[in-house]
C-alpha cells in the first residue's frame, strides 16, 4: 500500500476529483481529512471511505478563510494526531465558465465584476496559499511531507472567456515552484497536477447539485477514440480515477524525489500539439468548432412543437473541453450542453432548437434532424 500509516487532508473533497481521490487514498492506507464548503457532501465522502472499510473526518471549511483552513488542519491533527500529505485542490471556474462547455455561458471579460474576480483568486490562488501556509508547521513537525496543488491545463493553454480562471491557475503553478524551492530545506515536497480531461460535471455545476462520480467523457455516452480529438487513442474515456492516481503517484515515495513540478495529467499529449488541423488528423474535429456544446442538429420539418424530443446528434463535432468528444452519431435525449435529458417544458424545447438552428446556419454539412419521441 502506498500511504500506509499517512495521513492526507484534501480540500474541495466532497464531490468530483477529490471525493475520488479520498476513496484511493484511503484504499491506498491513508487516514483522509475529507475537507469541503458543503458539510453534506464532505459526510457523504466519508461515508464512502468507511463502507470500503477506510477511515476518514469530515471537516467543513471555506479555503477562501484562512482561519477556517487553519481550523481544518487543526481538526486533521486532532482526529489523526499528525499530517503528511496536503492537497489543496478545491477550486472554481470563473463566472460563465466556458461558453460550449456543460451550460456554460459567454461573458465578456470587461463584464466580469470586482466580486467575481475576488471569487475565482480566494479560492483558486489564495486557497492553495492557505493550504500549503497552514500545513507547513504540522509537516514540519512531522519531519517532512508533501503539498500538493490542483492546477489546469488552462494554466498553460487559453479557453475561451476563462482568463480569470487561467490567471489564478498560472498562479499555482509559480506558487508550487516557489514553495519547492523555499520548503525543501524541511523535507517538503511540492507539486501540482494539471488535469486537461477526465474531470467532473460537478465542477460547473451549480452549489448543491447531485455529486456526479463520474468525467464529462463517461457521462456523455458511449466512447469512440477515432473521433476523438485527443492524440492518445485508448478503448476508454479519461477518467477521474486517472487524474487521482496520477496525485496518488505525486503524494507517495514513488515520487520521492520530484519537487517543484507542475504535471500535466490526461492530457493525452492534447497540449503538445499545434491548435490547426491536418489530413492526417483523420475524422478529429478541430477543438471549438462551435459555440455550443451539442453539436450541429436541425429541427424536423414535420415534429409536432410540444412534449419530449429527441434530438439526433453527432457528439464527434461537439466543442468544449472534451464533453462530449470521441462520441459517434446516436439518437439521445440532451441538452445543448451535452448532458442527457429529456425536455418537458415546451418553451424550454423552443429555446433548444434555436439555439440548434443557429449552429446548423454555422456548418450545414453537419446538420442533423430532430425527432419526436
Amino acid at each position: 500500500m502506498k500511504l500506509e500509516g499517512k495521513v492526507a487532508l484534501i480540500t474541495g473533497a466532497g464531490s468530483g476529483l477529490g471525493r475520488e481521490a479520498a476513496q484511493l487514498f484511503a484504499s491506498e492506507g491513508a487516514k483522509v481529512a475529507v475537507v469541503d464548503i458543503d458539510p453534506e457532501r464532505a459526510k457523504g465522502t466519508v461515508a464512502l471511505v468507511e463502507k470500503n472499510g477506510g477511515s476518514a473526518v469530515a471537516i467543513t471549511a471555506d479555503v477562501r478563510i484562512e482561519q477556517q483552513v487553519i481550523d481544518a488542519v487543526a481538526a486533521t491533527l486532532a482526529a489523526f494526531g499528525k499530517l503528511d500529505i496536503a492537497w489543496a485542490n478545491a477550486g472554481i471556474v470563473s463566472r460563465g465558465g466556458v461558453p460550449s462547455v456543460a451550460g456554460g455561458e459567454q461573458v465578456e471579460f470587461q463584464d466580469l465584476t470586482d466580486a467575481d474576480w475576488q471569487d475565482v483568486v480566494g479560492v483558486n490562488l489564495s486557497g492553495v496559499f492557505y493550504t500549503a501556509k497552514a500545513a507547513v508547521p504540522a509537516l514540519r513537525a512531522n519531519g517532512g511531507g508533501v503539498i500538493l496543488a490542483t492546477s489546469s491545463a488552462a494554466s498553460f493553454v487559453a479557453y475561451h472567456s476563462i482568463a480569470a480562471y487561467s490567471a489564478t491557475k498560472a498562479g499555482v503553478n509559480g506558487m508550487v515552484r516557489g514553495l519547492s524551492l523555499d520548503l525543501g530545506k524541511y523535507g517538503i515536497r511540492v507539486n501540482a497536477i494539471a488535469p486537461t480531461h477526465g474531470m467532473s460535471p460537478n465542477f460547473l455545476a451549480p452549489a448543491g447539485a447531485p455529486v456526479v462520480g463520474q468525467s464529462y467523457e463517461q457521462v456523455a455516452g458511449p466512447w469512440d477514440p477515432e473521433v476523438s480529438p485527443i492524440p492518445l487513442k485508448l478503448n476508454r474515456p479519461p477518467s477521474l480515477s486517472d487524474n487521482a492516481r496520477a496525485a496518488l503517484f505525486l503524494v507517495s515515495d514513488d515520487s520521492a524525489y520530484i519537487s517543484g513540478v507542475t504535471l500535466p495529467t490526461t492530457d493525452g499529449g492534447t497540449l503538445s500539439r499545434v491548435a490547426m488541423m491536418f489530413p492526417e488528423d483523420g475524422n478529429n474535429p478541430p477543438p471549438h468548432r462551435h459555440r455550443r456544446g451539442v453539436t450541429v442538429m436541425t429541427a424536423h420539418d414535420n415534429a409536432p412543437r410540444n412534449g419530449p424530443r429527441r434530438l439526433v446528434v453527432d457528439r464527434s463535432v461537439c466543442a468544449g473541453h472534451g464533453v462530449c468528444y470521441g462520441h459517434s452519431p446516436e439518437v439521445v435525449d440532451c441538452d445543448d450542453s451535452g448532458f442527457p435529458v429529456i425536455l418537458q417544458d415546451p418553451l424550454e424545447f423552443d429555446q433548444h432548437i434555436t439555439a440548434a438552428e443557429e449552429a446548423a446556419v454555422m456548418c450545414p454539412e453537419r446538420a442533423m434532424t430532430l425527432e419526436s419521441l
